[in-house]
């Protein structure tokens, strides 16, 4: 039963998919009257992280920010549904990748490339990447499996249409080990601004304010394979529309210090978020961990 319910639901978003991107964006206006106004969904949450990310704005400034995130956020929900129906030649006008040739560079020196990027703009929409890689590569994106099976299996759908594969969190080093015995080259992509396991906190550092656990997965899985790393600047130029700056870490992560690029990382991602908050994922429970007295970063 389940199973057909959700059979009918997903066939609605193909449908909804199908409308123009100005249609979609009528339903986002219309979502965020729900999400926003009428359920209030982890408003608490978002309150609090900007407060506590911006204590030198006043409260008018930070309800205008509190709206402009909520506008975004429905934003992005509907356009990750259009993932359903757009074609490459859509999606290549709505992201626009600048210095893209930089992550050909460094698979030129090394067998593979980190990319680094966070909850900023539309990060589903940065898949679209495999599209502009000329190398010859396996393009990988980690991610976080979905407790409900069925949604599961309908974001791996989009997350892979455009020639990237999906790769359990978990099992990313495995993975690229198995291409790296094949000779095959990597470029493979972190979302690496979530809050860490309590067991995988191994680096703290100042963030947007507050002290900040770090995941540094994407280091430790470069540093052995000596392979180079990058950072997606992501830009909002206008609604459905993206810039996206490749932007060079490091060609060989092994010849730097301990935790200096999940430093650089934040660092450059809140470069990022500072140009414009809005677009930040303020939902998420960043700083839900209090750093210890006695552990410095």
């Amino acid at each position: 039963m389940k199973k057909a319910l959700f059979g009918v639901f997903s066939a609605f978003l193909k449908l909804v998919a199908r409308l123009p991107f100005p249609a979609i964006y009528v339903l986002s206006d219309f979502l965020y009257l729900i999400v926003y106004k009428l359920i209030k969904y982890r408003l608490k949450v978002v309150r609090l992280n900007l407060t506590n990310s911006f204590p030198e704005k006043n409260e008018i400034d930070r309800l205008e920010l509190e709206k402009r995130f909520y506008h975004h956020f429905c934003d992005t929900i509907v356009e990750t549904l259009k993932l359903f129906h757009i074609s490459e030649e859509e999606m290549k006008q709505h992201v626009i990748y600048k210095n893209i040739d930089v992550i050909d560079d460094v698979i030129a020196v090394e067998d593979g490339c980190l990319v680094m990027l966070g909850h900023y703009g539309n990060w589903e929409w940065a898949a679209s990447s495999a599209l502009y890689i000329s190398c010859e590569a396996t393009v990988m994106q980690l991610y976080r499996k979905l407790k409900n099976k069925n949604f599961d299996r309908m974001m791996l759908v989009l997350r892979q249409q455009f020639g990237a594969i999906c790769v359990e969190k978990d099992s990313a080093f495995r993975s690229i080990l198995t291409c790296r015995k094949k000779n095959k080259k990597v470029v493979a992509g972190f979302i690496a601004d979530q809050t860490p396991s309590v067991r995988n906190i191994h680096y703290w550092t100042t963030f947007l304010n507050q002290d900040t656990p770090v995941l540094d997965g994407a280091e430790r899985i470069a540093r052995p394979l000596a392979y180079g790393m990058v950072y997606f600047d992501v830009k909002k130029v206008k609604r459905g529309y993206y810039e996206i700056d490749v932007i060079p870490m490091t060609k060989n992560v092994a010849e730097t210090s301990e935790f200096e690029m999940t430093e650089l990382y934040m660092k450059m991602m809140e470069k990022t978020i500072l140009r414009d908050p809005a677009y930040y994922l303020w939902s998420h429970r960043r700083w839900k961990y209090k750093k210890p007295q006695n552990i410095s970063s």
